[in-house]
């Protein structure tokens, strides 16, 4: 096994189709509680960690979200929490020049944390799923689904609206994408009515 990054937990981590390579960032060692605000490239035909350009634009976290645009080759990051600090802030890494940038620095109604994103090339737009936002006007755990549309950045981030009854709301929570179908699943989590599994839609 390659050394590297070291131990951690409520980090988030994506895979780059196409380059073979995993990106991992923030996270928390419980057992000295240490915050971290790296970003580690796991390539895995070499088996291998690297450690990438450290951010400026944000801080160490837990319990952010990321996503990677393939075709650009950004790598994004959204929201989270420093001990009792709440963030919903997006930046974005670039892989191939290795520079940091501020995205949105976010408003109130997307406090979130324990949440999931993912980025659809159809629509040129990020997506973030429920989680527990820390909003003063809510402080509970949500079924929001919120868009960020590249193609109008200047809007920011807007509530996306779904067909039918979405799943309940909950955050810690297990999802999976596919980019080609636009089709999203969701299991158990923390929450109310969080067993099972769902399966929704992102229209194209």
């Amino acid at each position: 096994m390659a050394y590297g990054a070291s131990n951690r937990d409520r980090s988030c981590l994506e895979y780059y189709p196409g380059k073979q390579v995993l990106l991992l960032f923030g996270g928390l060692d419980f057992g000295n509680k240490t915050y971290f605000g790296d970003l580690w490239i796991y390539s895995i035909s070499q088996n291998r960690w690297d450690q990438e350009v450290q951010p400026t634009v944000i801080g160490p976290r837990i319990d952010h979200a990321c996503a990677i645009d393939p075709e650009s080759g950004s790598f994004f990051v959204h929201g989270g929490s420093y001990s009792f600090t709440y963030y919903s802030d997006l930046v974005k890494y670039n892989i191939e020049t290795k520079k940091w940038s501020l995205v949105d620095p976010g408003n109130s109604l997307v406090l979130l944390n324990s949440h999931k994103m993912v980025f659809s090339q159809q629509l040129s737009s990020l997506f973030v799923f429920m989680g527990y936002n820390h909003a003063p006007q809510i402080q509970s755990y949500v079924s929001d689904i919120y868009r960020f549309n590249f193609r109008n950045v200047s809007y920011g981030w807007s509530l996306y609206a779904v067909q039918g009854l979405g799943p309940p709301s909950r955050g810690l929570f297990t999802m999976g994408y596919n980019p080609i179908t636009g089709e999203y699943y969701i299991l158990n989590g923390d929450g109310p009515m969080n067993s099972g599994i769902t399966s929704m839609n992102i229209a194209y």
